[in-house]
């Protein structure tokens, strides 16, 4: 699998998304204490705050998802490359979107 490059940058550049939003967030809620908002209602009040740890929960659940697509792709990959191919294009979206809440919740903070 490590042969194959499109996997290979598929999901090296996954990694490198999650390592970017993990230093975006450390570094813009460098110094926050106490609640941050993280969702508003459509008549734009604040109806989800928490805690700035919450902002790294989702940066995590994004590296759980990418490294478990990661070994579901390394099993496959002999039986079908079609999957391998699939796996690593949801781990480049999953980082995508983790990237962008945590820059849309850095925006509103």
């Amino acid at each position: 699998m490590l042969k194959d490059l499109k996997i290979s940058v598929l999901f090296v550049a996954s990694l490198v998304l999650l390592v970017f939003a993990l230093l975006f967030t450390s570094i813009h809620f460098y110094g926050i204490g106490g609640l941050v908002i993280l969702h508003f209602d459509s008549a734009g009040r604040a109806d989800l705050v928490g805690e700035i740890g919450n902002v790294f929960n989702v940066i995590g659940i994004a590296t759980v998802i990418v490294l478990l697509n990661w070994i579901l792709s390394w099993r496959l990959y002999l039986k079908d490359k079609i999957f391998t191919y699939v796996f690593a294009s949801i781990s480049l979206a999953v980082s995508l979107i983790a990237l962008t809440a945590v820059y849309l919740i850095s925006v509103i903070n």
